[in-house]
């Protein structure tokens, strides 16, 4: 493990390898907390409906053309995949998003469900 600590280098915040763990390095620490907060524009959407005087050559009564895009964008200074998770075990549970560890694998249970994806929807409205 790069940058652990050794009797010859103590400036560093990784601790040491040990066989047995007599420090008990494993014990519930504040070491991988982070801030979660975030600002995520979740919803967008933008439409055009035309003008009543194009539409009267088609016999259309309205006419609506709309994009809508979900999870758009995430401001965040957090590392992990998506600082909007949850345990599926209750409100109150803590959870744990295993995905900002290095060298560690990912399971979707583990942590607390995959990222929220990004989608864009195009319609088309039309009025008979």
């Amino acid at each position: 493990m790069l940058d652990r600590w050794t009797p010859t280098h103590t400036n560093t915040n990784v601790p040491r390898v040990v066989m047995f763990d007599p420090n008990k390095n494993g014990r519930n620490s504040s070491r991988w907390l982070e801030n979660g907060s975030f600002f995520r524009i979740t919803t967008l959407q933008a439409g055009y409906t035309l003008p009543q005087h194009m539409l009267q050559k088609a016999h259309l009564s309205n006419l609506r053309i709309y994009i809508t895009a979900q999870n758009l964008v995430t401001f965040t200074k957090y590392t992990g995949f998506d600082p909007d998770f949850a345990n599926n075990n209750g409100l109150f549970d803590r959870a744990i998003d295993n995905g900002s560890y290095p060298n560690r694998p990912f399971t979707a249970n583990e942590a607390g469900g995959l990222p929220n994806p990004r989608s864009f929807l195009f319609g088309l409205q039309v009025g008979l």
